[in-house]
C-alpha cells in the first residue's frame, strides 16, 4: 500500500516498474543439484526476507536481526506476484498436506501474530502452529480479490485504515 501510495515504504523508493507481492507459498519445480531440505513438487511456504547468511546474526540462528536482509516486493527487489520466482533453498519450508496454499501464504503474518519470528525464530514453528490449529490465520482474511480487482482491493484499504483489513490477492485467477 505504502508503495502504490507514496511511491516508497520507508527508504526504499520505487524508482522504476516494481512487481508486489511478499506473502507466498507454492509448488517447488525445480531445485539446483546441492538442494536437500526441498524437492521437486513440495508445497512450500516461503520466507520473503532473504539475509546474508555470512553475518553474526545469520550464524547465530537470529537471521531476523540480519542487517543486510533483501526482502520480496521492497525496492529494488520484485516481488512474488509472478508465475515463477527463484528462492533460496534455506528460505523454503514444507507444507503439510493439510494446508492450504492460503495458510502457507500468510504464514509471515502468523509469526507477526504470534511473535515466533522474534522469540524461536522459525517458519516451522508457525507452520506447526497452523496446523495444529494454534491460531485460524483464515479468520483474519476481510476480504478476497483476484489480481484483476486490483484497484478495488488497494481502494478497500487505504479506506479502511481505522478497522483490521487484511485481503488476499490471488494473483493467477480472473474474477
Amino acid at each position: 500500500m505504502h508503495c502504490y501510495e507514496h511511491g516508497r515504504i520507508g527508504r526504499y523508493e520505487v524508482k522504476e516498474p516494481l512487481i508486489l507481492g511478499h506473502e507466498l507459498a507454492g509448488v517447488v519445480v525445480r531445485t539446483g543439484e546441492k538442494v536437500r531440505n526441498v524437492s521437486a513438487r513440495d508445497r512450500v511456504a516461503v520466507e520473503p526476507g532473504v539475509t546474508c547468511g555470512r553475518c553474526s546474526y545469520c550464524k547465530s540462528g537470529r537471521y531476523n536481526l540480519c542487517p543486510d536482509v533483501v526482502f520480496m516486493a521492497t525496492p529494488p527487489v520484485d516481488g512474488a506476484w509472478t508465475e515463477y520466482v527463484a528462492v533460496r533453498s534455506d528460505f523454503l519450508f514444507r507444507l503439510p498436506d493439510e494446508m492450504s496454499f492460503e495458510e502457507g501464504a500468510l504464514v509471515d503474518a502468523e509469526l507477526d501474530i504470534y511473535g515466533v519470528f522474534r522469540y524461536a525464530n522459525t517458519y516451522p514453528a508457525a507452520i506447526q502452529m497452523l496446523q495444529n490449529k494454534g491460531s485460524r490465520i483464515r479468520d483474519i482474511i476481510t476480504h478476497e480479490f483476484s489480481l484483476d480487482q486490483i484497484e478495488e482491493a488497494i481502494e478497500l484499504a487505504r479506506t479502511q485504515r481505522d478497522t483490521s483489513v487484511k485481503v488476499m490477492i490471488y494473483p493467477h485467477q480472473n474474477a
